[in-house]
């Protein structure tokens, strides 16, 4: 499997000119309209802003794309990018200004709503811009003209908390609480405070407002979930399975981002990109190498590999030697690949670029030691590498060396400029494998920190609470999660859990009848159910919801035997297949086809695809094109039902 998801991601390069993870990992889209619209939250009726970061954010996705080097000719992309980064910014400024000095114009006369519509603007500008400093300067005045403005407070405090300014941001959520004590969203941000100070007083007082806010949430009328989080970071986190790493030249660009520093990070960049192969290496420019590039994009594999050997200008062109490279593999020639990618690292032992692919080229052909060695002396050479200490933890996952894989995944968090969430949620995944509670619920806070939007990183949380003893914490990121989508069936069966634990049967029963009308099937709510009403004295209704589990139970045993049964018969098939019993390959992959009918499951493309290949070789044309055809079809409902094209 690691072979050909690797492998198949690199032909998609190739073949669709699109950015993805055959050598690289894919980057981050980054859309200012779901940052302006955090900021504008508060602002009823508020003024469009004019300062529009498009420009700046489009030529950021350039560069983003550029620096992963998959085609060898991003040189003058990146500056490009880097240009077109820096006049967007310029523009940026200009509209600003042109605010700013209307607002000096108008503001004298202005009555207070509209002053404070423009002092709110502003400061959503300036925070955009990155100029936290002068955001909290218009939002204090904004603040003294609607004093009264709780969610103005919420979100000083979230600025104050991303300058270093934890004591002033404590004082600004509690002044939000103390203006609207019915205020969830407030409460929550002081009691996680109060939570990190051990200020328990003030946690409970939080935590029974947030009490209320459930059972207010209880009665309301279900809702579509939404993001009643504040966001103050430019880089929105999107939700992927694998972060994205820049490369080491360039990763202390992307963090001056992350701290608001737009000007200094263009200027960083700059100075990367001016010892980058893809700038230095002389044949990167040179004919031969623009025609075989050129033939890639145009997805002529054959052509541009035909161009690059045959070129002896390009002989001692690490950058022509690490594009055969990756040419090589799409073919499924390791061996050539790996020569053609150590000759580009000894040519240019800085190459991080050469080294990564290396390892994808050694991991993919089974040499997982070779690879682990070559992550090694990559990370020997750039301590700071976040690419090759993901890769080597990875493969460390793999291997089931989970203590060595989060420590190469702590060392490589730094790097991750998105993707943070899932990131930190997977560290925090082996920590509890590892029993190291308070570190799996370091890493849970982590990855809530970089999307406080999204429930599972707050259910994440409060199972890592739960396993410290600490309910009430995780009842409160339970409620959070629920602010968000109270359709979530697990953040009620975790409150009704929670109040069963203390006790408290009344409110767990309704907590969990909640989570089993959401999820019928959520067999460990219905227990729970079941418990919190036997202990009610609701001995009938109890011993119904019992049966009711029972039952689930029942046929999930059934499901698993059938499933294991299916298990034995593919793995005989295969089997069969391999010996080149062909025939008692095929009657077994049709075994499966059957029951997986009679049990009215959705046959997955490839048992079709597979019986196809069996017909073929044993010369059943008729049965191979109709096996073929139920393949095509199989996959076309596949796509309808997932929206994923086959």
């Amino acid at each position: 499997m690691r072979v050909t998801s690797a492998r198949t991601a690199m032909q998609t390069v190739m073949r669709d000119n699109v950015l993805s993870l055959g050598v690289c990992v894919a980057f981050l889209l980054v859309s200012p309209s779901s940052v302006t619209a955090q900021q504008r939250v508060f602002i009823d009726g508020s003024m469009p802003l004019d300062a529009d970061p498009a420009e700046w954010v489009e030529g950021l996705s350039e560069l983003t794309n550029a620096v992963a080097g998959t085609y060898g000719d991003e040189g003058v992309r990146i500056n490009a990018a880097l240009d077109k980064m820096a006049a967007g910014l310029a523009k940026w400024d200009r509209t600003i200004r042109a605010f700013e000095a209307k607002m000096a114009s108008e503001l004298p006369g202005a009555p207070p709503r509209m002053a404070f519509q423009m002092r709110a603007t502003l400061a959503g500008m300036y925070l955009e811009r990155g100029r936290r400093t002068d955001a909290l300067r218009e939002l204090d005045a904004a603040s003294r003209l609607e004093p009264s403005r709780a969610d103005l407070h919420v979100l000083r405090g979230l600025v104050l908390d991303a300058s270093g300014k934890s004591m002033d941001a404590d004082e600004a959520f509690r002044r939000a609480w103390d203006l609207n004590p019915g205020n969830p969203i407030a409460a929550y941000h002081v009691f996680r405070r109060a939570a990190a100070d051990g200020n328990t007083k003030t946690m409970q007082a939080a935590g029974e407002r947030l009490a209320v806010a459930y059972r207010t949430l209880l009665q309301d009328r279900p809702r579509a979930k939404t993001s009643p989080f504040f966001d103050v970071n430019f880089l929105q986190d999107r939700a992927t399975d694998s972060p994205a790493l820049a490369p080491v030249a360039y990763a202390q660009g992307y963090a001056l981002i992350a701290h608001g520093e737009y000007d200094d990070a263009i200027a960083t960049f700059r100075k990367a990109a001016a010892i980058d192969p893809l700038f230095t290496d002389p044949a990167a420019r040179s004919p031969a190498m623009t025609q075989a590039i050129a033939a890639l994009r145009n997805g002529r594999v054959g052509d541009a590999r035909s161009l690059l050997e045959g070129a002896t200008a390009l002989q001692n062109s690490s950058e022509a030697h690490r594009m055969l490279g990756l040419i090589y593999w799409t073919n499924a020639e390791d061996g050539k690949s790996r020569e053609q990618l150590e000759t580009a690292i000894r040519l240019n032992p800085r190459d991080e670029r050469s080294r990564l692919a290396l390892s994808r080229v050694l991991s993919s052909a089974g040499r997982d030691a070779d690879s682990e060695r070559t992550l090694q002396e990559t990370i020997q050479l750039f301590p700071d590498s976040a690419q090759a200490r993901w890769w080597l933890g990875s493969g460390y996952e793999r291997a089931n060396r989970f203590a060595d894989a989060r420590r190469e995944f702590v060392l490589a968090a730094p790097g991750a400029i998105a993707g943070r969430t899932k990131f930190f949620a997977k560290i925090g995944q082996l920590a509890v494998s590892g029993a190291d509670i308070p570190a799996a619920v370091d890493a849970y806070a982590r990855s809530l920190a970089a999307n406080l939007n999204d429930p599972e990183s707050h259910k994440r949380l409060a199972g890592a609470l739960l396993l410290q003893d600490r309910p009430d914490e995780a009842f409160v990121e339970l409620v959070a999660a629920l602010l968000i989508d109270p359709l979530d069936p697990g953040a009620h069966a975790g409150i009704g859990q929670i109040h069963l634990n203390a006790g408290r049967n009344d409110e767990a029963a309704t907590a969990l009848r909640r989570a089993v009308e959401l999820a019928a099937n959520h067999t460990e709510a219905r227990y729970a159910l079941a418990t919190a009403l036997m202990r009610l004295g609701k001995k009938e209704e109890a011993t119904r919801e019992f049966e009711r589990v029972q039952e689930s139970q029942r046929h999930e045993l059934d499901e698993r035997r059938r499933s294991m049964s299916l298990d034995i018969l593919k793995e005989e098939a295969a089997l069969r297949a391999a010996e080149g019993d062909y025939d008692r390959a095929a009657a077994l992959w049709q075994q499966v086809i059957d029951r997986e009918r009679a049990a009215g499951v959705t046959i997955d493309p490839d048992i079709y695809q597979r019986l196809s290949e069996l017909y073929t070789k044993l010369g059943r044309v008729d049965e191979a094109a109709r096996a073929s055809a139920m393949y095509k079809s199989a996959l076309r409902e596949h796509a309808a039902s997932t929206g994923v094209p086959p």
